[in-house]
């Protein structure tokens, strides 16, 4: 499946047809024809751990572990924020590929048909999600190291307060302390890594990902994943076609 069709088509063909009736704050100038609709409040800044999962990248060759400590973990933590969705309500297309439509029929061959789904592509983006994304994945050495700092972390956690600090305070942002601080034992802090990755900026309102002390820029929302697609032959379509439907 080849998705070069979004590149020229939704999102992109509307970007033809600027309008000044389609501005929310925060987000850039969209054509007419797009619809942006922010996600609720209780679906922003929530942060989403994984299952520890067995390093599939490690599990190769000859490599040999300790049974009773069990394979190197792994885990991911997501945190989105600023999330709008945004819906083709619309189709306007642009002239270019308006001129292209007209060109094919009932009788058009096979080669012109691949010639326009090589330029085209075979989907259009009907539906996406903006937003800011910070995702990070936790690297253990073993089984029993991720167990043990989870049980730590739960313990630790809730005897300071309720169990509803477990929120407040996530396993990643506990672990980035005691690795900051060095409180880990030589045993578990030993091959623990936290690597992250960020999509957009993370709004100051956002305490899972907002840093301390670090100047944040607007947060203008960035493609974080294409939601629904739909084939580009409902675009393709003459009178011959209609009567069949």
């Amino acid at each position: 499946m080849t998705l070069t069709a979004p590149k020229r088509l939704g999102l992109a063909l509307m970007r033809e047809y600027e309008g000044d009736n389609n501005f929310i704050k925060d987000f850039p100038q969209l054509a007419d024809g797009l619809m942006v609709i922010p996600l609720p409040v209780e679906e922003q800044c929530r942060g989403v751990l994984s299952e520890p999962l067995s390093n599939v990248q490690l599990l190769t060759g000859d490599a040999k572990f300790n049974e009773a400590m069990g394979y190197p973990m792994v885990q991911q933590w997501r945190v989105r924020s600023n999330l709008y969705k945004v819906k083709l309500s619309a189709i306007t297309l642009s002239t270019g590929f308006s001129k292209v439509l007209k060109t094919l029929t009932a009788e058009s061959t096979r080669e012109e048909l691949l010639s326009f789904i090589q330029q085209y592509g075979n989907h259009y983006v009907s539906e996406a999600l903006y937003g800011s994304e910070l995702s990070c994945t936790i690297y253990f050495p073993s089984k029993k190291a991720q167990q043990q700092l989870w049980l730590q972390y739960q313990k630790e956690v809730t005897d300071q307060g309720s169990r509803r600090e477990l929120k407040s305070m996530p396993f990643i942002s506990y672990l980035s302390g005691l690795l900051k601080t060095q409180l880990l034992t030589e045993d578990l802090v030993s091959g623990v890594e936290i690597r992250c990755g960020e999509k957009g900026s993370c709004p100051s309102a956002c305490h899972l990902c907002h840093q301390a002390g670090r100047e944040q820029p607007l947060p203008t929302p960035v493609l974080l994943e294409v939601s629904r697609i739909v084939p580009l032959y409902s675009l393709v379509q003459d009178n011959v076609t209609k009567e069949v439907r």
